[in-house]
């Protein structure tokens, strides 16, 4: 994706070029022409690819960062069987990745996990694992163990640790270090991506009680609002909050669920929440795989679509 200074200096050289030709001077024209290649080449910068994958009633965020990184944010069904041979693997070799650098889970449902429990008895190669400092995670933890005995690097991270990949900056919103949760889903990790000019908000499955926990500790340094947001609990009812959502003021907002099930997620009222505050809405019940790239001043989203 081209920056948009890039594209300044390119206009400027196209027309400098078509003058030239104009003129007829031809040899001119030639250098230009290359510079012109050589230019585009250069200014092209590498684009934030972040791809929410269709895995039915569940969650899987894969994200390849423009320093080659890759990582991903939870990865499990529970209306999909070995979504790690028919989804997960699939993708990362579509993105060019036989390996992941980072693997986040926000909290241990399964609709968040089995995908990721299948990656480990594959013995696939995942340099670091990451999980919410949370009291329940410290103690007895079936995933954990799971990755220790495959002999698997545990990073744990809290509120105000970050996660950074040059010009990214990955920086976990909640839970307070040794949380006590009441339930998993109030222990997610919250983590607020920025680059640039460009920002996104991944929810875990929070509910509405701890998302006002979020609000305070943004920073007078952070952007007012952000470009896009993960919706929180595939849409449910008990998340998004009104207050919440005229905090963050997103943009557009993604949701991951399966088609027809038995939660009803999205729900409706979470659905008109995020219409009256202005988001447009991406479901991968409606259209599958969401595809988002940014060059940190500008940003696409659309539905993959294979070409």
């Amino acid at each position: 994706m081209p920056s948009l200074v890039g594209n300044s200096v390119l206009y400027l050289i196209e027309i400098s070029f078509f003058f030239l030709w104009y003129y007829r001077q031809k040899g001119f024209s030639v250098i230009f022409c290359l510079f012109l290649i050589a230019g585009r080449c250069f200014f092209t910068v590498p684009a934030l690819k972040i791809t929410m994958l269709d895995v039915g009633q569940g969650e899987c965020i894969f994200i390849k960062m423009p320093t080659g990184e890759s990582m991903l944010i939870d990865g499990g069904s529970t209306s999909k069987k070995n979504i790690a041979e028919y989804t997960l693997v699939p993708a990362l070799k579509y993105y060019g990745t036989d390996h992941l650098d980072y693997v986040i889970i926000t909290h241990t449902d399964e609709d968040h996990i089995s995908g990721i429990r299948e990656l480990f008895e594959q013995n696939y190669p995942i340099k670091h694992i990451v999980l919410p400092d949370t009291k329940a995670m410290n103690s007895s933890n079936t995933i954990r163990k799971a990755g220790k005995k495959k002999g698997y690097s545990f990073l744990k991270i809290s509120r105000a640790d970050q996660l950074n990949f040059g010009a990214i900056h990955l920086r976990c919103l909640h839970p307070q270090k040794g949380w006590e949760a009441e339930d998993t889903n109030s222990g997610s990790l919250v983590l607020y991506l920025t680059y640039d000019k460009f920002t996104m908000l991944f929810t875990g499955d929070l509910n509405g009680e701890q998302e006002s926990l979020l609000e305070p500790d943004r920073g007078e340094e952070s952007m007012p609002s952000v470009n896009i947001l993960k919706v929180a609990h595939h849409g449910s009812k008990n998340s998004t909050t009104k207050s919440f959502l005229e905090e963050f003021q997103p943009q557009k907002a993604i949701i991951s669920a399966g088609k027809n099930n038995l939660y009803g997620h999205p729900h409706k009222e979470t659905i008109k929440k995020l219409q009256k505050n202005g988001a447009d809405i991406y479901g991968t019940l409606w259209g599958g795989a969401i595809i988002i790239e940014s060059d940190g001043q500008k940003y696409k989203i659309n539905y993959f679509k294979r070409g």
